[in-house]
């Protein structure tokens, strides 16, 4: 598994978790296949710095509007405002998408933000790789 991002998304989505900051940020990476083509921020419901939770509701809506456009859920995304760009125990035990990758943004040192993906299936993590296409 691999992701591909386009242009300028890798950028709004790390001024995303910037501007969440102290609490995680938290969206969805959309596109066609492991292309992501655009992104899509979600509120974090536990407004929390250690943890998210993408309410149901939102996540419904946007998976009838993937079933319209004919987009994929390539990934979710959250950050970590001060931790490593690495899975948390609570990030593997909440992974129920295995055919999406997880992007974590590690904002430990926000003037050189991390970002890495990672697939996730039955508590397995697993690195992919991570293009950004400047």
């Amino acid at each position: 598994m691999r992701v591909i991002i386009e242009p300028g998304i890798l950028e709004e989505v790390v001024r995303h978790a910037r501007e969440c900051l102290p609490e995680e940020a938290c969206g969805f990476l959309i596109g066609r296949g492991d292309n992501v083509q655009r992104f899509v921020t979600a509120t974090n419901e536990l407004a929390s710095a250690t943890a998210y939770n993408i309410a149901p509701q939102c996540l419904f809506d946007l998976v009838r509007e993937l079933r319209v456009s004919g987009e994929d859920l390539v990934g979710i995304y959250h950050s970590h405002p001060a931790t490593e760009a690495v899975p948390s125990s609570r990030d593997v035990a909440e992974a129920h998408y295995p055919d999406s990758a997880y992007v974590i943004v590690s904002l430990c040192d926000p003037d050189r933000p991390e970002v890495n993906a990672f697939r996730i299936v039955d508590g397995q993590v697993e690195e992919v790789e991570l293009h950004a296409i400047v």
